[in-house]
Formats: C-alpha cells, structure tokens, sequence
C-alpha cells in the first residue's frame, strides 16, 4: 500500500501515511519525484557529522554512503538521496509516532525540494485570488497568529506556515503548498476563536496546537507570488499600515530568514544560486513593511489591509 502527497512542489509517494500533507489530484498520473520508504530497526551510524540544529528536535546532519543522514532528539533517522529522489526513515517501530512524523513534515521534508533547485524560506505563505503572499519576520514576530487570521477571518489558503518552498515556472517565480495547517498556542486559538474541532495538541510543545483549517484536506496549486509582506508588530497604535520597501530593504530583511540545506554551506554555489532567486522574486513581487498593532481585535484589519495586496 502506498500513500501520494503533494509537497513543496514535489509529488510523493509514500510507504507510511502523513498525516499532515495534502493529498495529489484524485486525477494524477504522472510519476513520484519522491519515494519515502520505511524501515523498523536501529538507524545507520554517519560517516560524516556537518551540523546539529538548537532547539527542542535537536536535528543533525550528517553523511552515510554518499547519502544526507538527518538525525534528531525524536524517534526516526533519515536517509535521503543527494539528488532528493528518495527518502528512506529507520524508526524504532511501525508506523512511526506522530513525533516523528512532525519532524518528518516540518523540518526534514522542506529542505528536500533544495535538493532539486528550488529555495525554501522561513516564512510563512498564504493564497486568495490566484496569488500568494510571504509573510518575513523573526521567530516571534506573529507570523503563525497572522497566518491562522487570514485563514480563519478571510478564509485564505494556508501554503505554509513556517517554511516556505518558491520555485521558478516559465519566469514566474511560484509559491507552493507545504505541509498544511498552522501551529498556534492556545492563547492564539482562544484570541481568535478558533474552533476546537479543527485544533489538535502537537507532541512535545506543551500546549502548542495545529490549526488545520478544512480546506486544508484539500489538493491545492501553485499560485504566483504577488508580495513579500515584513512583518512589524507593535504594542502602540490603532490602525494598520503598508509601507513600501525598496528592493534593497526587502532583501536585506530576506537573506537572513534564507534555508539551506547544510548550513555549513553558507559560501556555496546552492547559497548564491539562492540568493539570485530571491533577488530575482523582489523584482516580480514587491516588499512591504506591514506595521500593526499587538492584540487581537486588530487582526480583521489587518487582513483587509493584506487583501489589497492580492
């Protein structure tokens, strides 16, 4: 039995079910540019250790076989293919638990498409109207809280919520559905009303949630990207306002939040190559400086200040 998913703009096909992953076209027949295969049993030892991620997943990078070897503090090893053909997961039992599936979907699966040219963003990426907006800003900067407002409030698509995948199709640069849903804490599921049914507890943040709005079961497409939006939140103030950002500013506020697939890399061809695309975007969709006010009840202007860019 096998599993088809869209992600980052890529078709898989999957051995194990991921839950969080939107499903192909009923009508697809094309061929899978991912295989995920899984094995139960210990993971094989790195040949070579390039880097090791802070934070609560500990996630490693590393080498075996001429193949990337992704590690973390959760259950799971993954073996991934140089060319990112293939993903093989070695965990302690089957099917794997939703711990590491999370790390799967939200940390190892969007550097895959990097492998394949594209560039991934930490951003996060809504669509309405045909385009997409990428919202820039620092952990902490109210991008999830935004991202689950125009969702909830206006009914947008969630593309991603923390890493973006941007690809270039006939010289459009495109926007593309990663995993779906958005991670919320409850202070932000209760400021925004959100319904109980569509929020579920994520393992290992005590407390933080998942909002998955329906629409996200859904396949979606693509969708050209018509703004970079900075996000500026602040404590004073009323009223939301757009300010527009020179190429230059807006690139500046991009570089840092740029993904590579081996952060020991910071001087590589893949991180310049990166560097031109995202350049290249800022010249089709243009940056601005999104300054609003901190607390919810400013959130539905918001969202109809952002509408206007679409």
């Amino acid at each position: 039995m096998s599993f088809d998913y869209q992600f980052g703009g890529l078709a898989i096909r999957s051995q194990i079910a991921l839950e969080g992953l939107r499903p192909l076209p009923a009508d697809w027949a094309g061929s899978p540019e991912l295989r995920v295969t899984a094995d139960q049993g210990p993971p094989p030892p790195e040949d070579m250790h390039h880097y090791t991620w802070a934070g609560r997943y500990g996630l490693s990078l590393g080498e075996r076989d001429g193949r990337w070897l992704f590690g973390s503090a959760v259950d799971g090893t993954f073996l991934i293919a140089r060319d990112g053909s293939a993903m093989h997961l070695f965990a302690s039992g089957l099917p794997p638990g939703r711990a590491t599936i999370d790390v799967l979907e939200r940390r190892v699966l969007p550097r895959v498409p990097i492998l394949r040219g594209a560039t991934a963003v930490h951003a996060a990426t809504l669509a309405a109207n045909g385009g997409a907006l990428m919202l820039l800003g620092d952990s902490g900067a109210g991008k999830s809280t935004l991202t689950a407002a125009l969702a909830h409030i206006a009914g947008w698509e969630i593309l991603s919520d923390d890493m973006s995948v941007l690809w270039e199709a006939d010289g459009a640069t495109i926007a593309t559905p990663a995993a779906a849903g958005v991670c919320v804490w409850p202070r932000s599921r209760d400021g925004l009303g959100l319904p109980a049914d569509a929020c579920t507890e994520l393992p290992g943040y005590e407390g933080k949630m998942r909002f998955t709005p329906s629409a996200c079961g859904h396949p979606a497409h693509p969708a050209p990207l018509k703004a970079f939006v900075a996000l500026d939140r602040r404590a004073e103030g009323t009223t939301p306002s757009l300010e527009p950002l020179t190429r230059a500013e807006g690139m500046a506020l991009a570089i840092p939040q740029i993904i590579l697939f081996n952060p020991d890399e910071s001087k590589s061809a893949r991180y310049v190559a990166a560097l031109q695309h995202l350049n290249r975007a800022m010249q089709a969709a243009p940056a601005w400086r999104l300054i609003y006010p901190a607390g919810y009840a400013a959130l539905p202007a918001v969202v109809a200040a952002l509408r206007g860019l679409i």
